[in-house]
């Protein structure tokens, strides 16, 4: 989402070249204007076509998974019956989270259920495979995983020795009264 004002500034720069040009042809007076018109019309469809498209999840088909990336995190799921499995994934080395619609598939959705009721059972993290993108997704063995718990830290082995207890005349037991003597 960072990139998306550069990317409404491109097409902002190239409208505008396109009105410069046609303003510059030798072309009469109502064509130059027509012209000039649709580029501003354009512009304004740019414009609220960018901001329609921030709130509706992207197609999987168009998303363009990062290379080396080898699982997603999931952090929230909503299945449309027959129509779409919406996923919010964090991927790796991303800022934001993105939205993404995935075709409908019951090999996914139960596999999706299995590895939820995993992951909220154990209070794991929910993961989605880096074959997610791949088009032979009903073939894969796992598509979704409750992440295993990360291993503790190792302890500190180092032993450490005793001090010895050396009795003196003021430590007597708790409790024991006056040595017999």
């Amino acid at each position: 989402m960072s990139a998306l004002p550069y990317l409404y500034g491109a097409h902002v720069a190239l409208l505008a070249a396109l009105a410069l040009i046609i303003v510059g042809s030798g072309r009469p007076l109502r064509f130059r204007a027509a012209g000039v018109g649709v580029a501003a019309v354009a512009l304004a469809a740019a414009h609220i076509g960018l901001a329609d498209a921030l709130s509706r999840p992207k197609p999987a088909a168009w998303a363009f998974a990062p290379g080396g990336a080898e699982d997603y995190e999931v952090l929230y799921t909503e299945l449309q019956q027959d129509e779409a499995i919406h996923l919010l994934l964090r991927v790796p080395g991303e800022a934001e989270p993105r939205l993404y619609a995935f075709p409908w598939s019951p090999v996914a959705v139960e596999d999706l259920g299995r590895a939820r009721d995993t992951a909220e059972a154990g209070r794991l993290v929910l993961r989605a495979d880096a074959g997610l993108f791949e088009s032979d997704i009903e073939d894969r063995d796992r598509i979704f995983y409750a992440a295993p718990v990360a291993a503790l830290p190792l302890k500190d082995q180092r032993r450490f020795e005793p001090a010895p207890f050396v009795p003196t005349e003021e430590t007597t037991m708790y409790g024991a009264g006056e040595p017999d003597g």
